[in-house]
């Protein structure tokens, strides 16, 4: 099971670790040389995150797993670089979990955020990361929970065949448009120029359908209210995919 958000070590390198980022002492994010740079998406004016989960344990329907707002501390930020998204909590309080995949996840998490006191839990956060590799729907909603919120939504599957969700509310008045569509749009651009350059071998339907959103076409919103979304037509299951990154 690969859930993109666990909890990790400040300050500890992971050299070319394909699973999980490493952090540096001042918690940022140790970069990879498929990277060049991380570009911040999203902050501290997130209105809502979550982290759902399908699978034969839920029943065959999406569940919650993590879930944080704007009242919480849980401030997750959200990096772009050329190879992956990465999203990093330095300081969090206990999860909300739900459902037999998210009490273990929750469960995993409250061990350091919920029986430590702040000085205890120093030199911990919550990290994680969705690689270009593994990405198989990307969502863009222009009118989410509120009207007063974008909706960005990322999708991959595991190697156990779970389904993830990961979702954010970008506050309308603290985000401008172009924000949100960096956020979807942009990062769907990234990924397809990531997949071109993989190695692996593409027909001509799938290399024609990269190269569309290379150039910039956006997620087309036809319904405000619903999630418009643009499915990857070839993935790899999360963590696998090393193997094909690009040459460089």
């Amino acid at each position: 099971m690969y859930e993109c958000l666990n909890e990790v070590h400040i300050g500890i390198d992971r050299g070319d670790d394909f699973i999980l980022p490493g952090l540096n002492d001042d918690a940022t994010i140790i970069e990879d040389p498929w990277d060049n740079g991380f570009t911040q998406l999203f902050g501290q004016v997130t209105d809502w995150m979550s982290l759902k989960a399908k699978s034969d344990a839920t029943g065959g329907r999406y569940k919650t797993i993590i879930e944080t707002n704007n009242q919480d501390s849980n401030v997750i930020n959200g990096y772009i670089s050329s190879s992956r998204l990465v999203f990093l909590c330095p300081k969090w309080k206990r999860w909300k979990g739900s459902g037999a995949i998210g009490l273990l996840i929750a469960a995993g998490a409250n061990k350091y955020a919920g029986s430590k006191s702040p000085e205890e839990s120093k030199g911990l956060a919550f990290l994680g990361q969705i690689r270009f590799e593994w990405l198989t729907s990307i969502g863009f909603q222009e009118k989410s929970y509120g009207i007063n919120q974008w909706g960005a939504y990322y999708r991959y599957v595991d190697d156990d065949e779970i389904e993830w969700e990961l979702s954010f509310g970008l506050h309308k008045f603290k985000y401008k448009i172009e924000a949100a569509h960096q956020a979807t749009s942009g990062v769907l651009q990234s990924v397809a120029k990531y997949r071109l350059a993989m190695t692996d071998e593409k027909n001509p339907e799938y290399a024609a359908f990269l190269e569309e959103y290379a150039n910039g076409k956006p997620i087309l919103v036809e319904k405000p209210k619903e999630v418009a979304w643009v499915h990857l037509p070839h993935a790899y299951k999360a963590p696998l995919g090393k193997q094909f990154r690009p040459n460089h």
